[in-house]
């Protein structure tokens, strides 16, 4: 059970939160957890909680001695490492180069990926929809006879296509069989 400084208004005070807040994060509790923690034990709301989490973030630079930019390197150095090393497995290689893009901010966010993809979509329906009207437009410029000898061909393709895929099936059954 923690052991609080408790003065008269029932708060421990900010820094013994803020190293409450340090020391659980460094233990690798979760953020929203530690927060769920301080206002449960600290009795303050979660406005402050959070405030009182930023100040552990910063109790934690200060402990590491290190500024954001030089701990930022030791991170990038640490999941090199990791992608370098002939031990780590496929898997933390992959995890690490996705911390790696995600700390260097080459990661792309959710919402701007799933932009992208629409888009690509879009362009691609447009794309079939020109060409669904530039062969309607062929089609209206052919004669009667060209018409038919379109058609004509479209039914042999049809059956040679389907005569392709019985020889396929058959081939198939002696290699079972």
């Amino acid at each position: 059970m923690i052991e609080w400084d408790v003065p008269s208004d029932g708060r421990p005070p900010k820094s013994e939160r803020a190293t409450f807040a340090a020391t659980c994060l460094a233990s690798g509790v979760p953020p929203y957890s530690v927060v769920t923690q301080l206002q449960r034990c600290c009795n303050v709301s979660q406005r402050s909680a959070w405030r009182d989490l930023a100040e552990a973030r910063k109790l934690l630079r200060l402990w590491n001695s290190g500024t954001v930019d030089e701990l930022r390197d030791e991170s990038a150095a640490f999941y090199r490492s990791i992608l370098t090393s002939s031990e780590a497995s496929i898997g933390q290689k992959i995890k690490a180069r996705a911390q790696l893009d995600k700390l260097l901010g080459l990661q792309i966010p959710a919402q701007n990926a799933k932009l992208f993809v629409e888009k690509q979509q879009q362009e691609q329906n447009a794309g079939k929809t020109k060409k669904r009207h530039l062969f309607r437009a062929v089609l209206e410029k052919l004669s009667r006879e060209e018409l038919q000898r379109f058609a004509d061909l479209q039914a042999k393709m049809r059956a040679a296509y389907k005569a392709a895929e019985a020889e396929e099936e058959l081939q198939q059954d002696a290699l079972i069989a």
